[in-house]
């Protein structure tokens, strides 16, 4: 199902919003006023997901020609990237790109243009395309949801010949749209969680979807008695909740454990076990009977009295002897450390007990599991990277995008379950359950978490244990739905949910939210949200029971209510192609592990879905974003690095002359121009290019060139003046960026010290003189990394003691450094740390 989307936008106890980028706040040290077309362009990139002002992470990695110039990178890339939002129902070209820029950035807007088609930024989702012929590699995806979709679609426009097997019978994957009830409602993903940034607004834009922006009041009734929850012991509940989620962080580890006994939310609801590693329960076994009813009421009398109890002797246990058996502090379970936190704060009332775990069943539900099983070190380690912007519904729901989505791609093959990849040097072969072999260069896995977990599909050779061991670390959360149906509307029309207060705390996630969907769909259906330990509770009841258990809370709040004329109840942990909702940092877990699940096992063997996006995990976004990513990956493995343009690729938009300043009108309009196409049906407008003003823009360069010499030139004398060190913040002042020897940024150095005699000249590489002192002339372009590397190697984007320059290949002294952690333990995949 996909999704921490469906968490509460705005009652997302505990969950930090993050705030809107400053886009006045540029890193490149220029104070002039930014104009109204910059602004626009660095909203582009935001809403593209890259930083405004400077390069990404990968743009770094990737496109290591930037680092000379990367101001310009910028604002060149931001610039396409505002021309591709303007009109992103049609291709955008290399031309078109071109479009109001001066002559001398040809190189620029061809690496941006090539990177940001190569993974998603632009040219991407539903589109017209001009591609006529697809004669790349043949790639197998696996599962038709989000990311798989991504995928695909993304392959398909870079000109691979991709196949997608589905198990279902539909696209969507855990995201599943029903029209049962008079209009579409989503069974599994449902919100859009943020629109700045989120790749889900712009398949909206394409396909002409709208949204329905949520409103930011919720209100609270007990669920037993039907009130209405006063405003301040609203208030004053989420406020505790808030204050004592954060105190959470300042437990120290020994201070868990007199507190050990008290057990509210340390204990799941059911079993210690956690239940994406149970057996599936058997269809048809009635598991309810009157034995197992009466231990149930034994548990949660004995519930309540450890709650009671806080007794003075739990000062006398054996703390050593429990330390010994918690080998980190990352094991430490969410759960347990609000317990601790609560055992000293007890001067809550009753009512504000009952709406604290109200608060509690609504963070159970957007981490997916009940906080036992939660990690209390990184369960929030996504927070930083939320989407600003309203959260919305999708009237049309998620469905109609996926059904857009997978329009161009070749027909997908439908009730198609994956039993065996069998992957190696030279191919790949897939055996489905049809007895069918199908062959391929790449596979793409985007199988749920929950189903990796189970070992249902046999990878051969198996996988390494490193993937093994993060499927088994990782978590897998469940969110169950009962949706109903009504002759009319009787609840308040004008709120867009509510919650509803339990009084028992082994049932707080029992139908706590309602969702009015009459405001989305104009049908008189609500949406009740199952969470936590009652989530897996409802796997083992018949739809009726589930129906009748939320049917008890709504009649306490609305007593004369109807009987509902449908409904529907979800089962996602039962379903055998989710095997449950969405993922979670376990226990055992971290955040890496998200990166570690993203890693390719080869060139051939790739990975995706949202238990592989370490920033939007647990979303339909993240999950798109992984698939966009691994398209990219694929792409770069298969077509290589991105090389600087040829001089003559572009010379259909550079045969006449551009404006001198860039165009502030953007992207192109239909029918412009004089007839010259670039053969895709759009024309440009040329003008003839004199001597005088080819000699004056060569000038320009000669004088920029110089500035940007000059500026490099203060920068490595306040270099030298720290022995090299940037800010002086170095180890003993001995020239070293983020802890790495030597001096970053194509400046020579000896030791590690950067010594003004080994500055190289960028025009002539020669070492001993200043490139503004050089009488050779070189054209302004991107030229290649030059650096002369000393004992302590060069730290650019390299993790570990010093590691190597991956970019150069040269080899510090520290050991090989890794891209993708910041320690030593992995290496470098594509480069060997080298």
């Amino acid at each position: 199902m996909s999704a921490r989307e469906d968490a509460h936008p705005l009652r997302r106890s505990g969950r930090k919003r993050r705030t809107r980028t400053n886009l006045n706040a540029l890193d490149d040290g220029s104070d002039h006023e930014i104009d109204k077309e910059g602004l626009k362009e660095q909203e582009a990139a935001i809403q593209a997901g890259l930083p405004p002002a400077a390069l990404s992470i990968r743009e770094k990695k990737e496109l290591p020609q930037t680092a000379l110039s990367p101001n310009t990178y910028v604002q060149v890339r931001n610039s396409i990237l505002l021309k591709w939002r303007r009109n992103c129902k049609e291709y955008l070209t290399k031309q078109e790109s071109m479009q109001g820029m001066r002559a001398k950035y040809k190189d620029e807007v061809s690496l941006a243009h090539d990177f940001l088609t190569r993974y998603g930024y632009i040219n991407t989702g539903i589109f017209v395309s001009p591609r006529k012929e697809w004669d790349k590699e043949r790639v197998i995806v696996i599962g038709a949801g989000a990311s798989g979709l991504a995928a695909a679609s993304q392959l398909h426009h870079l000109g691979y010949k991709v196949t997608v097997l589905e198990a279902r019978d539909r696209v969507g994957g855990r995201a599943k749209t029903i029209q049962k009830f008079g209009g579409p409602v989503d069974m599994g993903a449902m919100v859009v969680t943020g629109t700045e940034g989120n790749p889900v607004v712009m398949l909206c834009e394409q396909l002409g979807v709208k949204m329905h922006e949520l409103k930011r009041e919720c209100k609270l009734y007990y669920g037993f008695n039907g009130q209405l929850v006063d405003a301040e012991t609203d208030a004053s509940a989420e406020r505790k909740f808030n204050l004592y989620l954060d105190s959470t962080k300042e437990i120290k580890r020994d201070e868990l454990y007199k507190s050990e006994h008290y057990v509210k939310y340390a204990r799941p609801v059911k079993d210690r076990t956690p239940f994406w590693l149970l057996p599936n329960p058997i269809p048809g076994l009635n598991r309810h009977s009157q034995q197992q009813q009466q231990q149930q009421q034994q548990e949660q009398t004995q519930a309540i009295k450890s709650e009671t109890t806080i007794k003075e002797e739990s000062n006398n246990l054996n703390i050593s002897n429990k330390l010994k058996q918690l080998e980190t502090d990352d094991k430490t379970a969410l759960g347990r450390a609000l317990d601790h936190v609560l055992s000293k704060n007890q001067e809550m009332t009753p009512q504000e007990k009952l709406v604290f775990d109200w608060h509690v069943a609504n963070l159970e539900y957007g981490c997916g599991t009940e906080l036992s099983h939660v990690s209390l070190r990184h369960w929030d380690q996504d927070d930083q990277y939320e989407f600003s912007g309203p959260h919305c519904l999708l009237p049309s729901g998620y469905g109609a995008l996926f059904e857009g989505l997978s329009r161009n791609l070749s027909p997908i093959k439908f009730n198609t379950v994956v039993t065996k990849i069998e992957h190696s040097d030279t191919k790949i072969v897939v055996t489905t359950n049809k007895n069918e072999t199908i062959e391929g260069d790449i596979v793409l896995v985007t199988l749920p978490l929950g189903v990796l977990a189970e070992s249902v599909v046999e990878f051969c050779p198996k996988l390494p244990d490193w993937k093994l061991e993060s499927i088994k670390r990782m978590g897998f959360g469940l969110l169950n739905k009962v949706v109903l149906k009504f002759p009319r509307v009787f609840w308040d029309n004008d709120d867009d949910y509510f919650g509803c207060v339990s009084n028992h705390p082994n049932t707080k996630g029992e139908s706590f939210m309602f969702w009015n969907l009459n405001l989305c769909i104009n049908q008189p259906v609500l949406l009740a949200l199952i969470a936590g330990g009652s989530a897996l509770v409802q796997e083992e009841l018949s739809d009726q029971q589930a129906v009748d258990k939320t049917l008890l809370k709504l009649r306490a709040i609305y007593p004369n209510m109807p009987e509902p004329i449908e409904y529907e109840v979800t089962r996602w942990r039962s379903d055998p192609f989710a095997r449950g909702s969405y993922s979670f940092v376990s226990c055992d877990a971290t955040g890496e592990d998200y990166d570690i699940l993203a890693m390719p096992v080869s060139r051939r063997l790739f990975f995706a879905g949202e238990a592989t996006q370490r920033e939007h995990p647990a979303t339909v976004a993240g999950a798109f974003l992984s698939g966009l990513r691994e398209a990219g990956r694929i792409d770069r493995a298969w077509g290589g690095p991105l090389e600087m343009m040829d001089e003559n690729s572009m010379n259909n938009s550079n045969n006449g002359e551009e404006e001198d300043v860039r165009n502030k009108k953007g992207r192109r309009k239909s029918g412009e121009g004089n007839g010259n196409s670039n053969g895709n049906g759009l024309s440009f407008k040329k003008k003839r290019r004199t001597t005088e003003r080819r000699e004056r823009r060569k000038e320009e360069e000669e004088e920029e060139e110089e500035e940007d010499e000059r500026s490099r030139d203060r920068d490595r004398t306040n270099n030298n003046n720290n022995n090299g060190n940037e800010n002086n913040n170095g180890n003993n002042n001995n020239g070293n960026i983020m802890g790495m020897g030597g001096i970053r940024m194509n400046i020579g150095y000896g030791n590690g010290n950067g010594n003004e005699m080994n500055i190289i000249c960028f025009r002539c590489k020669q070492r001993g003189h200043k490139a503004n002192s050089c009488n050779v002339y070189v054209p302004r372009q991107l030229a290649p990394m030059a650096v002369n590397p000393g004992s302590g190697g060069i730290g650019i984007g390299i993790g570990g003691s010093g590691g190597g320059n991956w970019m150069n290949n040269n080899r510090g002294g520290g050991g090989p450094g890794n891209i993708f952690h910041s320690s030593n333990s992995f290496g470098n995949q594509y480069s060997n740390g080298q």
